[in-house]
């Protein structure tokens, strides 16, 4: 049995708009998306079976409360993978998932276990697929999902907009990260019904694009901001807490939730600061990670 192990890097949102709903339900949304060096480690196992038996997709996680069946986008994207491109074939599929990356946590880590089992598979079976074709067929599996497969092939910062797949190369953020997750799970759809477009203060997106393209930290800075936390602060009032507090230390910055939340990340220039509020913010989350944007 072949198999092969790949990283599967978590994402933080230094900005996040909404632009509005979709006729099919869906939200438009327009945002900055930056990988960073918080990773599951997603292991494909793969053989071919003779003709004429099941097809098998199996596996398991560190983490007993993660099923690894249908509903794991990582179970989905293999057998997305088998219908597209091996529809005439059957397999033992083995996928094992060593998760470090927060789950329920707005930094994709589902999605980026399913991107790298989609790229896994597609070396294990020498596919040669170009990047673009792979990136479009994992929008089906999930909006986050062609973003972390960026980052599979070396991509780590884009703008995302449309439903989030229509993504574009954006220069990523060097900087410090420490990310926080107080002990909630935050649906999305949750968030995403709860949201209020009316009145809202929008990010300038456009200007974060330019900032990071320019280096010009100040104006990258000046641009963070995720218009999701009108809905997820309220929500859920730990995360707020999370926020205050991070930002309290003075250390950062900047201090902004990710995706839906309910995670919270603090931006350093400084590792000293970053590592200060890093062992604060440990005390009150176990899930808190000192990390580096991936650039």
């Amino acid at each position: 049995m072949n198999e092969i192990t790949l990283k599967a890097y978590a994402k933080i949102n230094l900005s996040l708009d909404v632009l509005g709903k979709l006729p099919n339900g869906y939200h438009e949304v327009k945002m900055v998306m930056q990988q960073i060096d918080l990773y599951d480690l997603v292991t494909v196992a793969c053989e071919e079976l003779p003709e004429g038996s099941d097809m098998v997709i199996r596996g398991g996680t560190s983490r007993g409360d993660l099923p690894m069946d249908e509903t794991n986008i990582a179970y989905k994207a293999a057998m997305l993978m088998r219908e597209t491109y091996r529809p005439d074939k059957n397999y033992d599929i083995v996928i094992t998932l060593q998760k470090r990356i927060p789950m329920a946590a707005g930094l994709a880590g589902g999605s980026a276990d399913g991107a790298a089992v989609m790229r896994a598979l597609a070396k294990l079976w020498n596919l040669n697929v170009p990047a673009e074709e792979l990136a479009a067929l994992s929008g089906r599996v999930g909006s986050d999902v062609p973003f972390c497969l960026m980052g599979q092939e070396g991509q780590y910062c884009a703008l995302a907009t449309g439903t989030g797949t229509e993504l574009a190369p954006v220069t990523p953020l060097d900087a410090w990260i420490v990310v926080s997750k107080p002990p909630v799970n935050v649906p999305t759809k949750d968030v995403y019904g709860n949201l209020k477009l009316d009145g809202l203060t929008h990010p300038d997106v456009d200007q974060m694009v330019r900032g990071l393209n320019t280096y010009n930290l100040p104006m990258v800075l000046d641009s963070m901001g995720n218009v999701l936390e009108t809905a997820t602060l309220p929500l859920y009032p730990v995360v707020e807490l999370t926020k205050q507090a991070m930002k309290d230390l003075d250390l950062a910055n900047a201090v902004l939730m990710s995706g839906s939340g309910p995670t919270v990340f603090g931006v350093f220039m400084n590792k000293k600061k970053a590592q200060s509020t890093y062992l604060w913010m440990k005390q009150m989350h176990k899930e808190t990670f000192m990390v580096r944007t991936l650039v």
